[in-house]
């Protein structure tokens, strides 16, 4: 029987209450817990990701990347320059050319114009879950070159220090394999990206595709595959123009245009 007696106590008809030993059992009750949790923790998180590696299509990193230079330039100054190559001079009306950067470039589009001298892309390595990724190595994919021996290169110069963020670059003259270096902000040669991400980090790098030769007006086909080691595993990343190669035209000997960063004037390019 359980009562309540006037001065507020409880009497147990049959058993004793000990809050020593209640106590004493809830400690070690937390503690053995904790014990198991922290024995268990390793096997849980590697039960975790192989299960993630076993999910067809899942990968614990999402990769994304953005080739309109509208898009990875979005607020920065107004200080890179572009290039591009247009098949027949005839359909330009230099007038028409807008003196704003996005305006300009869509402008461009409108012409059917493609990349010269330089194709920009940002990629951005996004964590699904926690994640080390490195980059092993990085190569050109399905490179096909076609001299040209007609058309224009129509420039839109700027002012202002030039933006060099930490990227990868391309020389796609270098021959059938172009040659690829990483560089840093300061220009010097970096190293590959490398990083240990949480859940919902990010890690951007810049990719220059350089197209310069001054001889001879090729037109480059290309794509890239990045070689990750993604939490130990391996996996190829495929960069294209959404199933498509890239195009970047070098000048040649190609008549030149170039359109005064903010004004409507134009002028041959300098020889």
């Amino acid at each position: 029987m359980v009562a309540i007696l006037p001065n507020g106590a409880v009497y147990c008809e049959g058993c004793t209450l000990n809050l020593v030993e209640l106590l004493l059992g809830g400690a070690i009750g937390v503690v053995l817990g904790m014990t198991v949790q922290a024995y268990f923790k390793p096997l849980t998180s590697l039960v975790e990701r192989k299960g993630r590696e076993s999910l067809p299509g899942h990968s614990p990193i999402y990769v994304h990347v953005d080739r309109d230079p509208r898009v990875i330039w979005s607020g920065d100054p107004d200080w890179i320059g572009f290039s591009v190559y247009v098949d027949d001079p005839l359909r330009i009306n230099e007038s028409g050319a807008p003196t704003g950067r996005d305006a300009w470039l869509e402008w461009a589009s409108v012409l059917n114009a493609v990349d010269a001298l330089t194709t920009p892309l940002r990629v951005t390595v996004q964590a699904r879950v926690e994640a080390a990724v490195v980059v092993e190595n990085v190569r050109v994919a399905k490179h096909r070159t076609i001299e040209l021996q007609e058309g224009i290169i129509l420039t839109r110069g700027v002012g202002g220090a030039d933006l060099e963020p930490r990227r990868l670059e391309i020389d796609l003259d270098w021959g059938e394999q172009p040659l690829t270096t990483w560089r840093n902000p300061s220009g010097d040669v970096g190293k590959p990206l490398t990083a240990k991400l949480a859940a919902g980090d990010i890690e951007q790098v810049h990719i220059w595709a350089n197209a310069q030769d001054s001889e001879h007006a090729i037109w480059h086909e290309w794509s890239i595959e990045l070689e990750m080691l993604v939490e130990g595993v391996r996996r190829t990343q495929t960069i294209d123009d959404d199933g498509r190669p890239f195009v970047t035209v070098s000048p040649g000997r190609l008549p030149r245009r170039v359109n005064y960063g903010g004004t409507s004037d134009w002028g041959d390019w300098p020889s």
